[in-house]
């Protein structure tokens, strides 16, 4: 069967909407949207060849929807929450292998909107001649990004565990190197090493005094590295919302 141009072009089962804070629709909308294109797409198959046949997706049951959630709220977490975690590891209350690694992969999250699949190597970290450091993705097309004073302070505790000296260019050496220090470690790797490190803190959370920290067992032990992108001001989308209302608000002045 050969591409007809009449299709509609809204026929993608995977485009999702983003809301202005970023998160995606609930994925009950999506299956919905989903069944509803599949029935129209097989009518309209069905019109085109002249079959007879039965539009199979006339029967779409409604009962795995009804399964989920019909508001699931994403999971982000709040500046102390963050704190909380953030002390539990540098000042290894919880203990956590890889701790030092851990602790810059969720800095990065955190302090920077850089994507996790541009880090590589040290060699990508260098400081500008103000004394700034800064971050090469290794693209022509993007600049230099400057660090913030927090990834900074973050970026100089890691290389100190790694025994790097800071004063002269850093080795190309992997970023997250595996234990024998011959490779580094994937993307997927790496978050199943934060998903060990947040069951620690989720019990770590679930026996701390405080209120706000321990009705937040459930989000720690959801936590990954998009929660904490999320709940940051590098979100990308929640970044340009608020430059967008600070510039209404100058024109309004």
């Amino acid at each position: 069967w050969s591409w007809n141009p009449h299709i509609n072009e809204r026929w993608r089962l995977f485009c999702r909407n983003i809301g202005q804070d970023g998160a995606p629709s609930p994925s009950q909308r999506d299956l919905h949207r989903a069944g509803k294109t599949v029935k129209d797409f097989n009518a309209f198959y069905i019109a085109e060849i002249g079959g007879l046949k039965a539009n199979v997706a006339e029967s779409f049951q409604g009962d795995l929807l009804k399964s989920l959630a019909i508001h699931r709220p994403l999971i982000t977490h709040n500046r102390h929450q963050l704190d909380w975690a953030f002390e539990q590891i540098m000042d290894r209350r919880v203990p956590v292998l890889r701790s030092e690694q851990i602790l810059f992969y969720m800095a990065v999250a955190r302090y920077s909107g850089i994507p996790i699949e541009r880090l590589h190597t040290f060699s990508q970290f260098s400081k500008s001649p103000a004394g700034r450091w800064c971050f090469d993705s290794g693209t022509r097309s993007e600049k230099l990004i400057e660090l913030s004073f927090e990834l900074s302070a973050h970026l100089e505790r890691y290389l100190d565990a790694n025994q790097i000296d800071q004063g002269d260019p850093l080795p190309p050496a992997p970023l997250f190197p595996t234990n024998n220090g011959s490779g580094s470690y994937s993307r997927d790797v790496l978050a199943a090493h934060l998903q060990d490190c947040r069951e620690r803190l989720a019990n770590a959370a679930s026996s701390c005094q405080e209120p706000e920290i321990f009705g937040a067992v459930h989000k720690f032990r959801r936590m990954t590295f998009v929660s904490i992108r999320r709940s940051s001001i590098y979100c990308w989308r929640v970044t340009k919302n608020r430059l967008l209302a600070e510039k209404y608000h100058r024109k309004k002045l």
